[in-house]
């Protein structure tokens, strides 16, 4: 499952986002909390950040 939203989006907080995730319960959350936050890229370049384990991601652009 794959999670994502954008940063600067005024209407929806990422942090709230973030907290959301942080909260949820899977047979991942263990693994997930236990990431760092990686760089997403698209043709080289930074456009976000992502947290992933197992089948869950949470991906911020």
């Amino acid at each position: 499952m794959l999670i994502f939203e954008g940063d600067a989006d005024f209407i929806s907080n990422y942090v709230g986002f973030v907290s959301m995730v942080d909260a949820l319960q899977t047979q991942f959350s263990t693994a997930y909390h236990s990431q760092v936050w990686t760089p997403y890229k698209v043709n080289g370049q930074v456009t976000g950040q992502y947290k992933a384990a197992g089948t869950f991601a949470y991906l911020r652009i």
